[in-house]
C-alpha cells in the first residue's frame, strides 16, 4: 500500500547517538576544540544567565559569558535562531554538554591590537543602557565601551557614528572610545502617535 511509518523519537535518538560518536572521536583525536557545530537556540534563563541550545537532537547549554566576547548584562539570544558553537565540556555518562558561541567567533583581540590611541574609526551603536552605558560595534563582533562628546544628542541603537579611540586592552579584549559625530546624520525616532494627525 506504499505506507511509510515514521518515528520522530527514533530519528532524534539516532541523531543524538551520531552526535556522541562524533564528539567522542574528535576528542580522542585532539580535533574537538577546532570543530564548529550548528546549534538552534531553544531557550534562555534570564535569572541564571544560561542559554540553552540543541545540536543534532542533543540539548546543551552555555553560560552568559560564553555568548559573546563583549560581556553585557543582556544576551540577545532569539529562540529558534541558528548559531555556531564550539564544545567546551561534555559528560557522556550524564549526557551533559556545555558549549561556547564566542569561541566560534573571530577573536576581537586581533582587531583591538591594531588600534592606536586617538585613531578615528567608524562604528554602529549596538547597546544603550541606563546602567551599563553605551557600546559601539567597530568591527563584526568587536564591541567597545563608549562615551560621547557633550554637544552631541544622545545616541540610539543603530546609529552610525565616528569615534576617537581612548584606550585599548587587547589581552582583556576591551577598549574605550568617544563618539564625536554622526556622519550620516542622527536617526530620527519614530513618533508612535503621529499617525493620529495624518
Amino acid at each position: 500500500h506504499e505506507i511509510a511509518l515514521l518515528s520522530e523519537k527514533q530519528a532524534a535518538a539516532k541523531l543524538r547517538e551520531t552526535f556522541w560518536e562524533e564528539i567522542t572521536y574528535l576528542n580522542k583525536t585532539g580535533q574537538l576544540e577546532n570543530e564548529i557545530f550548528d546549534a538552534t537556540v531553544s531557550g534562555y534563563n534570564q535569572k541564571k544567565g544560561n542559554v540553552y541550545v540543541r545540536i543534532n537532537g542533543q540539548d546543551a547549554f552555555m553560560f552568559r559569558r560564553d555568548w559573546a566576547w563583549a560581556e553585557r548584562g543582556v544576551v540577545d539570544a532569539q529562540q529558534g535562531e541558528t548559531i555556531q558553537v564550539k564544545i567546551e565540556q561534555f559528560d557522556e555518562d550524564q549526557k551533559l554538554v556545555r558549549v561556547s558561541r564566542k569561541k566560534a567567533l573571530p577573536d576581537p583581540k586581533d582587531f583591538i591590537t591594531k588600534l592606536k590611541r586617538d585613531q578615528i574609526i567608524a562604528g554602529r551603536v549596538s547597546h544603550v543602557d541606563p546602567i551599563h552605558g553605551l557600546y559601539v560595534e567597530v568591527e563584526t563582533d568587536v564591541v567597545l565601551k563608549a562615551g560621547k562628546i557633550s554637544r552631541l544628542e544622545e545616541p540610539t541603537v543603530g546609529d552610525i557614528v565616528t569615534c576617537r579611540v581612548r584606550s585599548t586592552n587587547p589581552e582583556e579584549r576591551k577598549g574605550k572610545v568617544i563618539i564625536n559625530d554622526y556622519p550620516r546624520g542622527k536617526r530620527k525616532k519614530k513618533d508612535l502617535g503621529s499617525f493620529l494627525f495624518e
